[in-house]
């Protein structure tokens, strides 16, 4: 090991300064040779791009999509023979399912403000409105349901706001 270790001092203390920065300067001339292909490639990508009509750098306008989506009509799905049958014997077909969304409204049994800044409703859960049709429940589901209690809720919010105060403070 010690024999290794010499020759290997000796190598490169025979090797002059001026050598030492031309390996340098070789080494990072080949890594910006590598970094101009690198360039070149991504913008030769970006043009491709910008020639099909995708743009990378472009901007979502959220306003003019939205607006865009409500001027189109919707497609018209081709139904089969037997797609056709059921809707027709459905109880409530596609459309009206989709007409009634949005407008779910929940009753609260009871409404609870916590430190006089969070307000705490309790839901009724044996009676919902869904546009023109109130359904009764005859029975609350129980299996699978958790309900929490307005203690838990309330130590659960002080904790939160003292992990707030700490992290704050």
């Amino acid at each position: 090991m010690q024999k290794i270790w010499n020759d290997l001092v000796s190598i490169l203390s025979s090797i002059a300064l001026v050598d030492y920065i031309l390996y340098i300067a070789v080494i990072i001339l080949i890594i910006l040779v590598v970094s101009l292909f690198y360039i070149m490639k991504m913008e030769s990508e970006a043009k491709e791009e910008a020639e099909e009509g995708v743009s990378m750098n472009d901007e979502l306008d959220l306003k003019t999509i939205a607006e865009t989506i409500d001027e189109n009509p919707k497609p018209l799905v081709d139904m089969t023979a037997y797609e056709n049958e059921q809707e027709q014997k459905a109880i409530i077909s596609y459309d009206e399912l989709l007409e009634k969304t949005g407008q779910l409204k929940l009753n609260y049994e009871d409404e609870k403000m916590v430190d006089d800044e969070i307000p705490v409703k309790k839901i009724n859960v044996t009676q919902m409105d869904i546009g023109d049709i109130t359904s009764e429940i005859k029975e609350p589901p129980t299996e699978h349901a958790f309900f929490s209690s307005y203690e838990k809720e309330e130590a659960f919010l002080s904790v939160l706001k003292q992990m707030n105060e700490l992290l704050n403070g």
